[in-house]
C-alpha cells in the first residue's frame, strides 16, 4: 500500500496534493492501493472526485509534531491485515527532524516498509529510505548522506499523462496569452496583471482563477467589461487551455513543467519562498524568462514582468518555435511511473 501524507489549503496551495495525485494514479495502474492522509478536509472533496481514498487526521497542518501519535495510529489501522510492501510518502514543508525521526522509528519497525520524502530545497538534515527531488535543479544537490535511494531531476517529474505528447502549434503572431498563478495568489498578481494588460494590449487574456484565490469576484467583474478577457475556474482540461495559447505567464510552481511538456513559451515569476529557486533555475537552464520575486521587489518586479511579457510576445515565430521545442525536451511524462517502480521495487 502507498500512504501519502500531504495537504492543500490557502496557505500551501494545491501543489503537494497535485503531484502526489499523479503518483497515486500511477500506483493504481501498477496495482498498488493508495490512501491520502490529510490534516483537515480542505482537499477532501477534490480527492474524492479523483476517486482517491482519504483519511482525515483532524490536526493542524502547520504543527506536524503534534500529529505524530494520531498519524501512527491511523497508519496501523490502515495496514492491519494488509500484506506486501508498504510505503509512506511524505510531502510537506512543515516537517521537522523530530517528526521524521519519530515516524522512522515507528513506521519502519516492521518488515517490507519504506519511508519516502518529496523534497525541493536540498538542505534536509534527516534521513529517509527514498528521496525524490524531480525539480530541474534536483540533481545539483548531494543527498548521499540522507537517503538510500535518490531520485533527482526531471526524469522523475510526476507529470500528468495528458500533458505528454501534445501536438503544440507555434502560431505566426501572439494572440492568446495564458495567465496562471496557482491555487492561491496572496498578492493578487494575476488580477493586477490582467487589469494592466487587458486595457492596453491586443491580446486575448485567459486567466485561471485558482481554488483558493481571493481575486474571483474582481476578475469576473473585469471580464464583463472586456471582451478580450476570459476567466476560468476549476479547469478540467488544462492542457487544452495551454495548447490554445501562444504564450503564458505563470507562477514558478509545478505548472512550469506542464507548460514545458506542451511547449508554451513562458514568462515566470515568484511570490513565495518555494518559487524562487525554480524560477531562477528555469531561467538559467532553459529559454524560459524569469521576472523575479514579487515579495522582495514588488513594483520593480511587476514592471519587469510587463516588460518580459512584451518582449516574448514581440519575438519572431522562428524564435518562439525554438523556445517551444527546447521546453518540450525537459519532461517526458513517465516520471510518476518511474517513482512508483522505485518505491515498490
Amino acid at each position: 500500500m502507498l500512504l501519502i501524507r500531504a495537504d492543500a489549503n490557502k496557505q500551501v496551495g494545491m501543489g503537494h496534493i497535485m503531484r502526489c495525485l499523479t503518483i497515486a494514479k500511477a500506483a493504481k495502474k501498477a496495482g498498488v492501493k493508495t490512501v491520502f492522509l490529510l490534516a483537515d478536509e480542505e482537499a477532501a472533496d477534490f480527492l474524492k472526485e479523483q476517486e482517491q481514498e482519504i483519511c482525515i487526521l483532524h490536526t493542524d497542518f502547520s504543527k506536524m509534531e503534534e500529529e505524530i501519535p494520531i498519524l501512527l495510529k491511523e497508519i496501523d489501522r490502515l495496514l492491519q491485515g494488509e500484506t506486501g510492501k508498504h510505503v509512506l510518502l511524505i510531502d510537506s514543508y512543515r516537517i521537522t527532524g523530530v517528526y521524521m525521526e519519530e515516524i522512522r522509528k515507528s513506521f519502519l519497525g516492521k518488515t517490507d516498509r519504506k519511508l519516502a520524502l518529496m523534497e525541493d530545497y536540498g538542505n534536509i538534515p534527516y534521513k529517509t529510505d527514498i528521496l525524490i527531488n524531480y525539480n530541474i535543479y534536483g540533481s545539483d544537490f548531494s543527498y548521499e548522506k540522507n537517503a538510500g535511494t535518490i531520485l533527482t531531476g526531471c526524469n522523475y517529474m510526476p507529470l500528468r499523462p495528458v500533458f505528454a505528447g501534445q501536438d503544440y502549434q507555434v502560431r505566426e503572431t501572439v494572440k492568446n496569452v495564458l495567465i496562471t498563478t496557482g491555487a492561491s495568489d496572496s498578492y493578487r498578481i494575476g488580477e493586477r496583471l490582467a487589469a494592466e494588460l487587458v486595457a492596453r494590449s491586443p491580446f486575448c487574456l485567459h486567466i485561471v482563477c485558482g481554488k483558493f484565490s481571493e481575486s474571483r469576484e474582481a476578475l469576473l467583474s473585469l471580464e464583463k467589461e472586456h471582451e478580450n478577457l476570459k476567466v476560468y475556474s476549476d479547469v478540467k482540461k488544462m492542457w487544452e487551455l495551454m495548447a490554445g495559447c501562444d504564450m503564458a505567464v505563470s507562477a514558478s510552481g509545478t505548472t512550469l513543467y506542464e507548460l514545458c511538456a506542451i511547449g508554451v513559451p513562458t514568462v515566470c515569476f515568484s511570490f513565495a519562498d518555494n518559487q524562487i529557486l525554480p524560477g531562477k533555475a528555469f531561467a538559467a537552464k532553459t529559454p524560459m524568462l524569469y521576472a523575479g520575486d514579487y515579495e522582495k521587489e514588488k513594483e520593480v518586479m511587476f514592471k519587469r514582468l510587463l516588460w518580459e511579457v512584451e518582449k516574448l510576445a514581440a519575438m519572431s515565430v522562428e524564435e518562439r518555435t525554438r523556445i517551444s521545442r527546447e521546453l518540450q525536451g525537459i519532461v517526458d511524462g513517465n516520471g510518476a511511473g518511474r517513482i512508483v517502480e522505485a518505491l515498490f521495487c
